[in-house]
């Protein structure tokens, strides 16, 4: 009963949405500048397949389905915030328990106010941590399970604490960030954080998202108290055309930061006035078995279930893993605020937690539609 009230709820925000835009006209300039409540429900199926040696497994999924919410714009002249509600999910069970947890989600994904003073900008709250580059930072109601690297499903990233920044100019800022570390159950305990320097920015046709951290994981052997995180973001684009190309690396020992754990992605897409069409694709390694790392474990493999997708729960030392994907998405508003998708994934590992050797091609075909509702609030 609660699932299909949840269900109601969602096709009931979506219709009155669709009927909302259909009819009203576009918001000033000067109505956009102040705040806004993005509603945003996104349902989809995802028809999932995994071939091993013995046979395959086949599976229904219903993806990324979600009920999310945006509160985003100025309060005053100089104070701003960034909100980010995970309000239903397809288990919704899991979201109203860890609130003010480091080491899970819940349903506050990001609560951020900014002041800005000058060409400073501060920033308290519950932020998303600067690494990862364009994958990371993306509103997690928008992207593609099955096109998400194994390290953005692995690493808990909406955290306390906050950002100090600096704008060279409106398309450059340059920043030092220090979040409560994942390694802790609660923030900043046992002293432990992320402390991390960036640059956002753009150079011509180029968008940056370049970014060096550590992270304090509490570990009792010094060799692996610190964990070094560097994230190199590059998107560069040219009229209807983007592409956008993410490294990332971590180490134990920044000596060895290109050695350890390597995530690297492109995504090439084009945008037609009503309908966009992409490739994406990545390649993660994990060159180290020994203790713990975010790709592998020895410890509970079943706790690394990442039900609902494709995506492996860990990253053997002997097996590289590649993915890849095809979309094509449609836009029938203007604003194109639905959005409706057709999604094929695939990838080389088969998302078997009892065997490390029997490893086996994965694929998917996901479809649904996203709509992203705006209410003007000042």
């Amino acid at each position: 009963m609660k699932k299909l009230f949840a269900a109601t709820i969602v096709l009931a925000l979506s219709s009155q949405a669709i009927f909302a835009q259909a009819t009203e006209p576009e918001n000033t300039a000067e109505e956009e500048s102040g705040l806004t409540l993005s509603i945003i429900p996104r349902l989809e199926g995802s028809a999932m397949t995994w071939k091993y040696i013995e046979g395959s497994d086949r599976k229904f999924s219903l993806g990324n389905t979600m009920l999310y919410s945006i509160l985003d714009g100025n309060i005053t002249e100089n104070l701003s915030i960034y909100a980010c509600f995970h309000l239903l999910d397809k288990e919704p069970g899991w979201l109203y328990h860890n609130t003010f947890r480091s080491d899970e989600c819940s349903w506050l994904d990001m609560f951020s106010l900014t002041y800005s003073l000058g060409n400073f900008d501060i920033s308290l709250g519950k932020e998303n941590l600067a690494f990862g580059g364009f994958e990371q930072d993306a509103d997690i109601c928008y992207p593609y399970l099955d096109l998400c690297s194994n390290s953005w499903h692995n690493i808990q990233s909406f955290l306390w604490g906050g950002r100090l920044g600096y704008n060279l100019d409106e398309d450059n800022n340059v920043f030092l960030q220090c979040v409560a570390s994942p390694m802790s159950e609660y923030p900043f305990q046992d002293k432990l954080f992320c402390a991390t320097i960036g640059w956002n920015g753009a150079v011509g046709n180029d968008e940056t998202m370049w970014s060096l951290g550590v992270m304090r994981t509490g570990d009792e052997f010094k060799e692996y108290q610190n964990l070094w995180l560097l994230s190199l973001g590059d998107r560069y684009t040219a009229g209807n055309f983007s592409a956008t190309l993410d490294l990332n690396f971590r180490a134990f020992n920044p000596v060895t930061l290109f050695q350890e754990e390597i995530t690297s992605l492109l995504e090439l897409r084009y945008s037609f006035p009503k309908i966009d069409i992409f490739a994406k694709g990545g390649w993660e390694a994990c060159n180290k078995d020994e203790y713990f790392t975010y790709f592998s474990t020895t410890e509970d493999l079943e706790s690394w279930n990442f039900d609902g997708t494709i995506v492996p729960q860990y990253i053997s030392s002997n097996k590289d893993y590649i993915f890849g994907g095809l979309g094509i998405e449609y836009y029938p508003f203007a604003d194109r605020s639905l959005r409706v998708h057709l999604v094929g994934a695939a990838n080389n590992y088969a998302n078997n937690i009892w065997s490390q050797t029997n490893f086996g091609p994965a694929f998917s075909v996901n479809a649904g539609l996203t709509y992203t509702f705006d209410v003007n609030l000042k």
